[in-house]
This record gives C-alpha cells, structure tokens and sequence, in this order.
C-alpha cells in the first residue's frame, strides 16, 4: 500500500483516503521526512469539515511496552507539526489512532514504512 514515499494516494476507498504525512527513523519520534502535500490536504480537509485520522504507524521490532510510548511520541510530533498550520479547535477535532503495528504481508510493505503518521481523511 504505501510502497514509496512518492507514491501520495496510498490506498482509497468510497469513504476515505490514506496518506502518509511522515516517517521517523527507527526507535526516533521526531520525523526524517514529511510530506508538505499531505500537511496541505490536512489544512483543506480541516477547512471542509471532514474527518481526519491519524495512526501512528510501528514496526514489530521491541516490545509493546517500549513500542506504545513511542507511537504516542510520534502523535505528538504530528500534532506539534500539524499546530503550526491549524486553529486549535481544527486540531481539536482530529481523531487519533491506536498505533498499527507492521505485519510482514510477503509483499513490498517494509519495517521501515511502519515507522510515522498515516492519515485518514473522510471524503
């Protein structure tokens, strides 16, 4: 699904769209790369009312009493990246995730793409 960093539209549906709005190196919060486009699409969705969604996204490496804290690290580095472009009652009303954890599928999908924010804007 999210098999390049170039590649925005990772995955749609009737109801919604996913992005990846940034990616940390392995055992970091803080973020390596961030996708201006989707900040831009957050800021629009915002502005429409829709439903936004972030996921933190965690690889299967290190135990879930390490791994929990550092996806909730990574929420707050979105939601310190995203309160520099939105009102705080636009930020007030995005949704969080519980973290999704990489699970090797056999395809493209790596460990180091389930290191970031995936979001979820409704349509």
């Amino acid at each position: 699904i999210f098999a390049s960093e170039q590649q925005k539209e990772s995955l749609q549906s009737e109801s919604n769209t996913d992005f990846i709005l940034a990616y940390s190196d392995f055992d970091k919060s803080d973020f390596t790369w961030i996708d201006q486009t989707v900040i831009n699409r957050i800021v629009e969705a915002s502005k429409a009312g829709r439903n936004i969604i972030l996921t933190p996204l965690i690889d299967d490496l290190g135990t879930s009493d390490h791994n929990s804290p550092l996806a909730e690290k990574r929420m707050q580095s979105a939601l310190s990246l995203l309160s520099n472009v939105l009102t705080n009652d636009a930020l007030n009303k995005i949704t969080t995730a519980t973290a999704r954890i990489y699970t090797a599928d056999g395809g493209s999908l790596g460990r180091v793409l389930h290191r970031g924010i995936a979001v979820t804007i409704g349509k």
